[in-house]
């Protein structure tokens, strides 16, 4: 009695796992008929590699929706990027274990050697403004390799709510795997060459309200590693978007930008019909914790954390280590910028660095300059908190 009560428990496990396959459409019942981003359009943007999927035709496509998730492919316009069509799965699911796979016919062979993936991706939900109704979801490239052992290419989180390149190097430089995992320890765990294409997947699925996401342009190929040539400054001759004024975005509103101070903050206004934007640096720390957005009247520090990482003592230090201090020593304001420079110390050696702070458009643009002998080793921006 015992053995078959372990059995039907076993059974009934099994049956609880068991995905539900659903054929993909060529026909999206919604009909919508979207625009492709004006950004993409104005740049004539074309896919950067050869296409290993394009989503014109997903016929013999199917959709498998794991615990407790339920979803469906269409073939849509709703949203566009290349081509005519693009990928739409609508989906639910039930908890943050609630995954789902889009699967082709048979897999897909991609050509070469490749290391590294790209992926369009229309997504759902703002990192920095999130929709607590909608669930930040996860995609993964599954592919197979020659030997038949299956692998997992993570690409990362939806964590915006437009179209968005999700990228993954999987191989690097030196021929070590990252960012990609056995999807079963039943194999030696090494990539070997062909590859070929078995599905997307997305997990993370725990909306219980309907929630959709397109893809476009499945791309796999191999970086050029060779070094960037020195970039010619300011350009001159570039392409869209990419500008003398940086790659700042342009507005579509008419926007208005001034400059004041209320005592010891310096002020940078955008006024335009449909956005005000008020930035406000008061120089004390050195970090850009010191910088203040307003929206609207939504307030936020937008890079908590962020600022130079600056060599003292043969070792990189950020301005927040202990031991590490930084000091305002001279401010130049200008028509249309704020010239901060400040001055790091641990114990008995000093450096100095300057931000330039310059409105364009709807933007800030923040330059952060060597005074001195100087070379900083990078520049943080960090995160984002909101002001109550």
């Amino acid at each position: 009695m015992r053995c078959a009560t372990l059995l039907l428990l076993a059974a009934s496990a099994l049956a609880a796992e068991a995905p539900i396959i659903l054929p993909a459409k060529n026909a999206d019942p919604d009909g919508k008929v979207g625009e492709r981003p004006y950004e993409m359009v104005w740049a004539k943007r074309k896919p950067a590699h050869a296409e290993t999927l394009d989503f014109e035709d997903l016929g013999g496509w199917t959709t498998a929706s794991f615990l407790g998730a339920r979803a469906e492919l269409f073939r849509s316009r709703e949203e566009q990027m290349f081509g005519t069509y693009t990928g739409k799965v609508a989906y639910t699911g039930q908890t943050a274990t609630s995954y789902l796979e889009l699967r082709p016919p048979k897999p897909i062979l991609i050509a070469g050697t490749p290391q590294a993936v790209q992926l369009w991706v229309r997504g759902n939900n703002w990192g920095w403004y999130p929709k607590p109704k909608t669930a930040r979801t996860y995609i993964r490239v599954v592919v197979q390799d020659a030997k038949g052992e299956g692998f997992d290419i993570d690409l990362g989180q939806v964590n915006f709510d437009y179209w968005f390149l999700m990228h993954a190097r999987f191989v690097s430089p030196t021929g070590n795997l990252a960012r990609i995992s056995p999807v079963r320890s039943t194999g030696d765990g090494k990539l070997d060459y062909p590859l070929s294409f078995v599905a997307l997947r997305v997990s993370g699925c725990s909306d219980k309200r309907p929630a959709k996401l397109s893809f476009d342009s499945l791309q796999f190929y191999t970086p050029d590693d060779k070094p960037l040539a020195e970039p010619k400054l300011p350009p001159t001759d570039v392409p869209w978007p990419t500008t003398p004024d940086t790659i700042t975005p342009t507005p579509k509103e008419s926007v208005r930008v001034s400059r004041s101070q209320d005592g010891p903050v310096h002020i940078f206004t955008a006024s335009g019909r449909r956005d005000r934007i008020r930035w406000s640096y008061l120089p004390k720390t050195g970090t850009l914790d010191d910088l203040t957005v307003e929206i609207n009247g939504k307030r936020f520090r937008p890079c908590v954390g962020g600022g130079p990482v600056v060599e003292l003592g043969g070792q990189q230090c950020r301005l927040s280590d202990p031991g590490v201090t930084a000091r305002p020593v001279m401010l130049e304001s200008r028509q249309d910028s704020l010239k901060a420079v400040f001055e790091v110390h641990k114990g008995d050696e000093a450096v100095q660095y300057a931000y330039e702070f310059r409105a364009s458009g709807k933007s800030l643009q923040i330059t952060v300059t060597e005074e001195l002998a100087y070379h900083p080793s990078q520049v943080q921006v960090d995160r984002k908190r909101t002001i109550v």
